[in-house]
């Protein structure tokens, strides 16, 4: 789509915007390598764009389930939880994403029934103190810990749900107004909380009402949520300054009107297989509650992963501006979370492994297939965002590092000779000398420059 839009000069502005609405469906190839309980999932789809989202929805659900599997990336632990947002008309099979909550509805039920057993514990202790005239009235009662929260909280209970979770959760919307509606109040707008969270940033809170202060050291919070493209701007994910809208992954498209087959067939009675495969997501559930585990990429993928993130910030942020940067430097981070829950899932297949446990190519495939896509629909979001529009100063700063040598010492001169269509000299020596500062060149002899 970009060598296309990029290659013609005289392109209408209603052809840029179809062809911005025109968004690629997830590659065939992501469905043939998937772990097996990912494809058996996948499998029970025939529409292609509800088959993408229920993928991506599962994604994200297991993210926010895998606890205590880590990995390190830019020299920081970083945990599983994704962000991400389906945005399409209404009526356009959104509500596949509740089908991918059966994954971790028998979580749901795990964790609630633990609830009760402590409850039960708590209850008879107490009735046994009381029996016996001692006082234990300042026993703590057992909290709730649920995996999945409401999306519709102020931002006191969302946090007080937070921290009964040990900070570890999923907000689950598939209607995008309640969260908006939410983050419009001033009572409810916890936007700064997912910030931080995306990254693990501790996040406190005061508690008048109850004279207690929360504290969340290590947030893991996964967030999904669709809606169509007003409820992007509702939520203010249609700004990128605001930073919010780097930190999600999108999946954006428009749909001609059909009416789709909704009669029972074979195919629709197997969607128990669902629920058969939640069991299986419960069973590394139970056994990660106690155990921790590093993913690692080998030395030759995390030399993928650096070039195949530099192609796309030299040729696709020259397209844009600074702000378009953001979002594919946190894109970067998903993608290596996505390795991580792609891993995990791969290497519990058929037994329990040890840690570390190591990316596979069939994984790192799957992630580079994801990513081709789902770049995509995220420039889509981003290109009918406020503060698009090209920067022309960097994008001819960009052309220029583009244009240098790669491999090789350059000189001075040779660097004024081939941007002599773009700058001066002396601007040329200038933008040699902020190349440097910036890591993107160096230069042990005076006039001679060479690439990082």
């Amino acid at each position: 789509m970009k060598s296309q839009i990029n290659n013609n000069s005289k392109i209408r502005p209603e052809d840029l915007i179809e062809s911005k609405l025109d968004t690629p469906l997830i590659s065939d190839k992501v469905y043939e390598i998937l772990p097996k309980i990912l494809q058996d999932g996948c499998n029970q789809f025939t529409i292609k764009r509800e088959r993408d989202m229920f993928l991506l929805g599962s994604l994200v659900l297991m993210s926010g389930s895998l606890q205590n599997v880590y990995g390190f990336y830019d020299r920081k632990k970083v945990y599983c939880p994704i962000y991400a947002m389906v945005v399409a008309p209404p009526a356009s099979g959104k509500g596949v994403l509740v089908d991918s909550l059966k994954y971790v509805e028998p979580i749901q039920e795990y964790l609630a029934d633990k609830f009760k057993d402590k409850q039960n514990s708590h209850r008879k202790l107490s009735d046994s103190a009381k029996a016996d005239g001692i006082e234990i009235s300042a026993s703590p009662k057992p909290v709730q810990r649920k995996l999945v929260i409401p999306a519709n909280s102020s931002s006191a209970a969302f946090m007080k749900l937070l921290k009964n979770s040990k900070g570890e959760a999923i907000i689950f919307e598939t209607e995008a107004d309640s969260l908006s509606s939410t983050l419009k109040n001033d009572w409810g707008n916890y936007s700064d909380i997912l910030r931080k969270a995306f990254h693990h940033e501790p996040v406190t809170a005061s508690r008048v009402d109850e004279n207690a202060d929360i504290d969340i050291s290590c947030p893991k919070l996964a967030v999904l949520i669709s809606g169509t493209l007003d409820q992007v701007a509702a939520m203010k994910l249609n700004d990128p300054t605001n930073g919010l809208q780097s930190r999600f992954l999108f999946y954006f498209f428009e749909s001609l009107p059909k009416f789709k087959k909704v009669s029972p067939d074979s195919l629709s009675d197997n969607f128990n297989v669902h629920d058969k495969l939640g069991g299986r997501l419960l069973d590394i559930y139970k056994f990660l509650e106690s155990n921790d585990y590093e993913v690692r990429l080998t030395e030759l993928q995390w030399k993928s992963f650096q070039m195949y993130f530099e192609g796309i910030v030299d040729n696709l942020v020259i397209d844009y501006n600074g702000l378009y940067n953001s979002m594919i430097t946190r894109h970067a981070l998903t993608a290596f979370r996505l390795a991580m829950v792609i891993t995990t899932l791969r290497q519990f297949e058929n037994n329990i492994p040890a840690s570390p446990i190591y990316c596979t190519k069939k994984d790192i495939l799957v992630v580079f297939h994801l990513m081709e896509s789902l770049i995509e629909h995220g420039t889509s979001v981003f290109y009918f965002s406020k503060k698009s529009n090209k920067d022309k100063s960097m994008s001819q700063f960009m052309e220029f590092l583009k244009i240098l040598p790669d491999g090789r010492i350059f000189s001075r001169q040779e660097a004024i000779d081939l941007g002599s269509h773009i700058f001066s000299p002396a601007t040329i020596d200038r933008r040699l000398n902020k190349l440097k500062k910036n890591g993107h060149l160096i230069s042990n002899v005076s006039g001679s420059y060479k690439k990082v």
